[in-house]
């Protein structure tokens, strides 16, 4: 196998599950924003093969399973959000196997895009091999929303995804990092155990995309309104994640607050138009002028 000259930079957008992180778990749609501030993998050539990545991530886990090539390179990572949630290990993972994927062309320096349908599945399909086995496995749409960029709709079950046009310039949301961290590989080995209104659950992400493509505010609100009702009762919303919905709701010129990512712990997606920074929370990004394009790659 021949080796990169040079430095090899990925970089990937952060991702916030505005609506569906549990409804893409069993293959049906989600609703996910790719931003920026992003990602950075950097790869150089090297005999030492270090790398920054936990054994059991989904890199690392990739990275032991095809170590001869990647024991010719060392890798840095930069994460801007640093408190995780963000999609920091998804992130992790389309650099590596895009590096691994696409070898042979960024060695011949061809050009090749990201967004490619091919070139998306093909990572998709590797990341969902690393979990072949496991009941409740990750779904990847956060993955595929990195790779595309903008605000996206995955189904797994038919492998297929839309990108959307956000239509609500004046309302947001915000995103704001809570601080709060769920594991989330774990929780997802406890989902096993427990009984989620699925159905319920996929009908209020139909119904919301269906309102976000009529540009009707109200109805995506009622709809993710619904979605936090159904996740409460079932018992994935954190107390912790509950108590800062409460208090941001209470803020005025909120319309809707909803807590995403795993138990609606790592960020506060806030609709509306609040006078000030919420106290205590950190601004990341505005919709839809904080959209991100998605990955994108430069040799150096």
């Amino acid at each position: 196998m021949s080796q990169l000259k040079s430095r090899v930079s990925f970089n990937i957008p952060g991702k916030t599950f505005l609506l569906g992180e549990y409804v893409a778990l069993a293959g049906g749609p989600s609703i996910v924003a790719a931003t920026g501030p992003n990602f950075e993998v950097d790869f150089f050539p090297s005999q030492a093969g270090v790398h920054p990545f936990h054994a059991e991530s989904p890199a690392g886990k990739y990275i032991a399973k095809h170590a001869d090539f990647f024991k010719k390179y060392d890798i840095e990572f930069y994460d801007p959000y640093e408190t995780g949630g963000f999609g920091a290990s998804t992130a992790q993972f389309i650099a590596v196997a895009g590096l691994k994927i696409k070898h042979q062309d960024i060695l011949q320096e061809k050009p090749f895009n990201f967004k490619n349908p091919t070139l998306a599945m093909e990572i998709w399909n590797e990341y969902q091999e690393l979990f072949k086995g496991q009941t409740v496995p990750p779904s990847g749409a956060d993955l595929i929303a990195q790779i595309v960029g903008g605000i996206s709709s995955f189904r797994g079950k038919k492998r297929e995804w839309e990108k959307i046009e956000w239509p609500f310039q004046n309302v947001g949301p915000t995103l704001y990092k809570t601080g709060l961290k769920v594991k989330t590989h774990e929780h997802l080995k406890d989902l096993e155990q427990m009984g989620i209104p699925m159905a319920a659950l996929e009908a209020c992400v139909e119904n919301a995309l269906v309102a976000l493509k009529a540009e009707n505010f109200e109805d995506f609100k009622k709809e993710t309104r619904k979605f936090l009702v159904l996740q409460e009762g079932a018992h994935l919303l954190s107390p912790e994640a509950r108590e800062e919905i409460v208090k941001t709701a209470r803020v005025s010129g909120v319309s809707l607050v909803r807590g995403c990512g795993a138990l609606g712990a790592d960020v506060l997606a806030v609709y509306g138009n609040p006078a000030e920074a919420l106290p205590g929370l950190t601004k990341v990004a505005f919709l839809p002028d904080g959209i991100a394009y998605g990955t994108w790659m430069e040799t150096v």
